[in-house]
């Protein structure tokens, strides 16, 4: 029943916003913008992180929380998922729990009809792998490492038929946070 409520709001708000007269300019609150990425994001979403020592792990990302506290054109993020470690293709641990925090630039690419975070800060990663021998070769880099790897990350494809997706087949977009609404706006010169 939630998940049909779910899907049900989603259609409404993309049927909304692709009913839109207007291409020139687009307005969404934090809700808004967070049911649209609800929506798309493809979740779990792999991401291997090479650690020190040769030791690979993955990142399993659910879904990201975005947060338009901040005016401007950076967001905060919450991304929880499952970690895992593995040392020349031995299991460690079992898929820890973790919780990533931090801010990011919120970049509108047109060519590939597309959202991306961009100059990731990790602000910080909640994880607990439960192996002491391990944890060390962490240290406090993890935050860094696990940043450094998801730097672009690739949010959400937005469909063209949608008022974004319009405003962005005509050019460059500049965006702007402000008061908790997100407003694109063709660039000037890019149409």
């Amino acid at each position: 029943m939630q998940k049909t409520m779910k899907v049900a709001i989603i259609s409404l708000l993309l049927t909304i916003l692709s009913a839109c007269g207007s291409t020139d300019e687009v307005r969404l609150k934090e809700g808004e913008f967070q049911a649209l990425v609800s929506d798309r994001f493809q979740s779990p979403r792999l991401v291997p992180v090479d650690l020190p020592a040769n030791i690979r792990s993955q990142l399993y990302l659910d879904t990201p929380f975005i947060h338009f506290d901040q005016n401007g054109e950076r967001v905060s993020f919450s991304l929880k998922g499952r970690f895992d470690v593995d040392l020349a293709g031995a299991l460690l641990t079992e898929p820890a729990p973790v919780t990533l925090t931090g801010t990011a630039r919120l970049v509108f690419i047109p060519s590939e009809q597309a959202i991306f975070l961009d100059d990731i800060s990790i602000k910080s990663a909640e994880l607990d792998l439960g192996l002491d021998a391990i944890q060390p070769l962490f240290g406090g880099g993890l935050a860094s490492l696990i940043g450094n790897r998801l730097d672009p990350f690739y949010l959400v494809s937005i469909p063209e038929t949608s008022a974004i997706g319009r405003l962005m087949q005509k050019g460059e977009v500049s965006m702007v946070i402000m008061d908790g609404e997100l407003t694109l706006r063709q660039k000037q010169g890019s149409a």
